[in-house]
């Protein structure tokens, strides 16, 4: 049997089905979350940069099922190939895709997807330096996407020796639980978890759930249960009360490096059908996530002013001015309670302000040195190369945004 993913890439550039010469795409993500606007938004983009791009992209789909119509004619797809069913649909139209799922449904596909640990890793810092000792995970479990972002938050809690609780109930695994029957399991889950007790949730919606059943629980949000989302909607996540923060995944720059990819098949180039994975722009922090899981007022004072400070020219001595406690016991007590010295807190979160100008911006390596706090770029350079094994520039290249 042919394969049509071979076939396809034989077309030439003259090929392209619309009487315009524009090429012809067909995006199958959901429109109805911010992570799959974004996308479209980075195919669009870089179809806007490229020439000009004819996109498809359905608002709503018959019984939520993500299709093309059929009769459909194009020249390549963008799409979530989460199922088998999904591939042989794309399959059947005879066209270049490209998967922007975490599923590998078909190894023969480019695909381009988030970084999970990465999203892991970053949530878990977010609630570390709130203080939480507590951590919990909630999300449809019987969708193989939404396990392994579990388990690779786990994975990523136990580095800092805590545990994660999870909810074994099958009501809040089952993507098409009753509303009625999940809201009633998850206002008696967040009564059961101990207190103080951060969560994250896979996606959006459940998160919304969750702020919800709080309410209807009476617990208080963020004191006694911190909400994290899994991805940043900017219409659920400001219309909650109160709003939630956030992972801002990079499914925008997925969108335009998948339409790249996808472009280079439509021209007749044979593209590897490797995994691409990019790693989250940041956190949205919202008031659902803004609070300490301290007790001592000294730690949140010191805490506080290195959030406000860390890109000035401070050092420890500036810290210890804040609060009446000796250097030594403040930096016991402080990694006690956040899991890194005062010191430590300024140099991770001054990489981290350093990471986002080298990915969003066109900022000069030593201008994006001294906006982190980080003073010159050989010391930027020297810290980058110590905590994340390579060099401002490279990580530029590798994860600049388009």
């Amino acid at each position: 049997m042919t394969d049509p993913q071979s076939d396809s890439n034989s077309q030439s550039k003259k090929d392209l089905s619309t009487a315009s010469g524009a090429p012809r795409v067909a995006v199958l993500v959901d429109t109805a979350t911010g992570w799959g606007r974004r996308l479209i938004q980075g195919v669009f983009q870089y179809g806007h940069r490229h020439g000009r791009w004819h996109l498809d992209v359905r608002a709503r789909y018959p019984q939520g099922e993500v299709r093309i119509p059929e009769g459909w004619t194009g020249d390549g797809i963008i799409a979530r190939l989460a199922t088998p069913e999904i591939v042989e649909h794309v399959k059947s139209f005879g066209v270049p895709y490209v998967n922007v799922s975490s599923i590998a449904s078909d190894k023969r596909a480019p695909m381009i997807t988030s970084d999970k640990r990465a999203i892991a890793e970053i949530a878990t810092q977010h609630f570390l330096e709130r203080g939480f000792s507590h951590f919990a995970y909630s999300g449809e479990d019987d969708l193989p996407y939404v396990k392994a972002q579990r388990e690779d938050f786990e994975a990523e809690v136990r580095k800092h020796g805590f545990e994660v609780i999870t909810d074994p109930d099958p009501v809040s695994h089952d993507p098409a639980a009753n509303y009625a029957e999940l809201m009633q399991h998850l206002v008696e889950w967040v009564k059961a978890l101990p207190k103080p007790c951060a969560v994250f949730s896979f996606g959006t919606q459940r998160g919304v759930d969750l702020l919800e059943a709080c309410r209807m629980a009476d617990v208080v949000v963020p004191h006694e249960v911190a909400v994290l989302g899994g991805d940043y909607d900017d219409v659920l996540c400001e219309a909650c009360d109160p709003p939630m923060s956030a992972v801002v995944t990079a499914s925008q720059r997925i969108g335009y490096e998948a339409a790249e990819v996808l472009s280079r098949m439509m021209q007749g180039e044979e593209v590897e059908a490797r995994k691409t994975v990019l790693a989250p722009v940041n956190i949205h922090s919202n008031p659902s996530t803004n609070t300490y899981a301290v007790k001592d007022k000294n730690l949140i004072t010191a805490m506080q002013f290195i959030e406000r400070n860390a890109f000035e020219p401070i050092q420890m001595e500036d810290v210890l001015e804040q609060v009446p406690m000796s250097r030594r016991t403040l930096e016991r007590h402080f990694k006690d309670a956040f899991g890194k010295t005062p010191a430590e807190e300024i140099r991770w979160r001054r990489v981290h302000q350093a990471r986002k100008l080298l990915a969003e911006t066109n900022m000069d390596l030593e201008d994006v040195a001294k906006a982190s706090g980080l003073n010159s770029y050989a010391y930027l350079s020297q810290v980058f190369r110590k905590m994340l094994d390579e060099t401002p520039a490279g990580y530029r290249k590798r994860m600049r945004d388009v």
